[in-house]
């Protein structure tokens, strides 16, 4: 019995573990490591002990040698001071006296007081316009007085002033604007017509009649996309010149179209065309690159005999039919270089419309 329990009992060295070489070295390197950590260390105390015991040594020393005695020099003798020389002055001459001009007979006398001399008839005239500027004075005028040609165009300034409104009742003044509903498409590669709706109504200045109502159909025209330089611009111009009315007014104005913020003008979708100028360029540019080397590869060849060198030079053949694929291909090029770009505003579009100019509809209403 007890030598099976002795044969039972497990053996506790078995599970120890056991380490492999690299174990072991990278043991031995980490306490290699700390072992030059911990001299290091010593070795920086060593020299810090050094130090402070030098620096102790040295103090001493300095605190027993003699201060430096510092010696002031004696000041300099003052000389008497040199009695000063009397300056002597020369006296010149007083300069002649000026010779007087003769007396004027428009000169003031010795009597008289010469004070503000009022304007003469003729400038009285010329300031109220009674004589042309080239009768009145060719020369300088009156210092602070203007002159005739002055005088006249600050008369014929317009003036600032403030009256009535004729008709306030039956006015459509400056400056209001017309909100509409773009009818027709614009496209700016052709000039071409427009028209819009009136969507909201339009009364007069005094808010009492109504002068445009809902429905009131708006007839214009705009023009091409781009200026006469050829640069583009993202604006359709539109100017409405009519206006008819659902109850049988026609009425004729010259107002110009807006964006929301008041800008000139419509802004609409622009297009620059590069799609359809580099692909053209493109494929025409192909089309001659393969003639031309069609016929270089092909076509018979041409030698020229240099005597000078003593050398024989082989040129290619030179293709009419790419030479001239080439140049059409250039005017390709310069023909899309000067397209001008589109402009598209769709239909039902919401414009403003500027009214630049004052309407009177009282002959239009006088009978309603």
């Amino acid at each position: 019995m007890r030598g099976e329990q002795g044969a039972q009992q497990p053996n506790l060295d078995e599970a120890a573990p056991t380490l492999t070489v690299n174990e072991v070295r990278q043991l031995n390197r980490k306490a290699l490591f700390f072992l030059a950590g911990i001299v290091l260390i010593l070795l920086a105390m060593a020299f810090w002990f050094m130090n402070s015991l030098s620096n102790r040594e040295r103090q001493p020393a300095q605190a027993a040698a003699p201060a430096p005695v510092i010696e002031t020099p004696d000041m300099p003798e003052q000389r008497p001071a040199t009695p000063a020389q009397p300056v002597e002055v020369v006296r010149n001459p007083p300069p002649p006296l000026p010779v007087l001009p003769p007396n004027e007979p428009n000169s003031p006398g010795p009597g008289r007081q010469e004070g503000p001399v009022g304007p003469t008839l003729m400038e009285r005239r010329m300031t109220n316009g009674e004589l042309p500027p080239s009768e009145g004075m060719e020369g300088g005028g009156v210092p602070g007085r203007p002159d005739g040609e002055t005088a006249v165009a600050e008369i014929s300034k317009p003036k600032a002033r403030a009256k009535r409104l004729n008709n306030p009742d039956t006015l459509l003044v400056r400056g209001t604007y017309i909100r509409c509903v773009l009818e027709t498409r614009l496209v700016t590669d052709l000039a071409g017509p427009a028209s819009c709706i009136v969507s909201e109504p339009i009364y007069s200045i005094n808010g009492r009649r109504l002068l445009l109502p809902v429905g009131t159909k708006l007839l214009g025209s705009y023009g091409g996309g781009g200026n006469a330089e050829g640069q583009a611009r993202n604006r359709v111009a539109v100017i409405w010149d009519r206006a008819i009315t659902p109850n049988g007014l026609d009425v004729t104005m010259s107002s110009p179209s807006m964006d929301n913020l008041g800008g000139v003008g419509v802004p609409g979708q622009y297009t620059a065309h590069w799609a359809n100028r580099i692909t053209t360029a493109v494929l025409v540019s192909l089309i001659s690159d393969v003639f031309k080397y069609a016929g270089e590869k092909h076509g018979p060849r041409s030698s020229v005999y240099l005597p000078g060198a003593g050398a024989v030079i082989e040129q290619p053949y030179q293709s009419n039919t790419a030479r001239t694929v080439q140049n059409l291909a250039q005017q390709a090029v310069q023909e899309s270089a000067l397209r001008r770009p589109t402009i598209t505003v769709n239909q039902g579009s919401m414009l403003n419309v500027y009214v630049s100019q004052d309407v009177d509809f009282t002959g239009a209403l006088s009978g309603r």
